[in-house]
């Protein structure tokens, strides 16, 4: 390496400083929160994805004739469902949103704030739809599942950044063993979409906050003392 070109001491030990000391205002800044508000407003459309049994069996052909014949089997159903989504009302945005906000208000470390708080936590739903479940390879039916990305910011600066969930919905223990609603029981009863959304929704918000209680250090129940 040219001598010009060798980093100095000095410079990375900057640099490693700045990281940590960057990192631990992140922290600090999840730590010291007493309340959080909830921003789902999407900046991009989210990916509307559809899989049965039969695409994904296609997909394994494997290679680009699988790929293609893939598409194509789930296209038609793909369209239905965004069709349907739209046509019913539903805002993918705001079942997001209620899931986050109500989770804050279930678990109890940190209040919901309706604007503002000490922070925000902002959810991007990136992708959602209805899948193969794959805890249940033998069925015919799909179940709704929902991708986002989530982020703690506080004085329109983003301290902390969450890793991406997607996550199906949630079954009662009493619907155990019970076969999966097919794409036409969806788009003829749009709360049963709704409700599964929800419930996928639900279960990202549980895995988010955990994480962020994991990093304020509380136990589930009790907020920060007030300074």
């Amino acid at each position: 390496m040219h001598p010009t070109m060798k980093p100095s001491i000095d410079l990375l030990l900057t640099v490693a400083l700045a990281g940590i000391f960057t990192g631990c205002a992140s922290t600090d800044a999840i730590r010291n929160a007493r309340s959080l508000s909830v921003d789902a407003r999407s900046p991009r459309p989210p990916v509307i994805n559809f899989s049965d049994r039969l695409s994904e069996g296609m997909y394994g052909i494997g290679g680009v004739a699988g790929l293609v014949i893939g598409n194509a089997v789930s296209s038609g159903p793909k369209s239905r469902l965004e069709a349907a989504f739209q046509a019913s009302g539903l805002n993918i945005d705001k079942i997001a949103g209620d899931a986050f906000a109500g989770e804050i208000q279930r678990s109890g470390t940190f209040a919901l704030a309706n604007d503002g708080g000490d922070a925000t936590l902002k959810v991007e739903v990136t992708a959602y739809g209805l899948e193969h479940p794959f805890t249940d390879s033998f069925t015919s039916g799909v179940a709704p599942v929902i991708g986002l990305e989530a982020e703690v910011v506080k004085n329109g600066q983003r301290v902390y950044r969450l890793k991406g969930r997607r996550c199906f919905q949630t079954r009662a223990a009493s619907e155990a063993g019970k076969a999966w609603p097919k794409l036409d029981d969806y788009l003829a009863n749009p709360e049963l979409l709704r409700a599964g959304l929800a419930s996928a929704a639900t279960t990202a918000a549980q895995s988010v906050l955990g994480e962020l209680n994991k990093i304020a250090g509380r136990n589930g129940t009790a907020l920060p003392a007030a300074r």
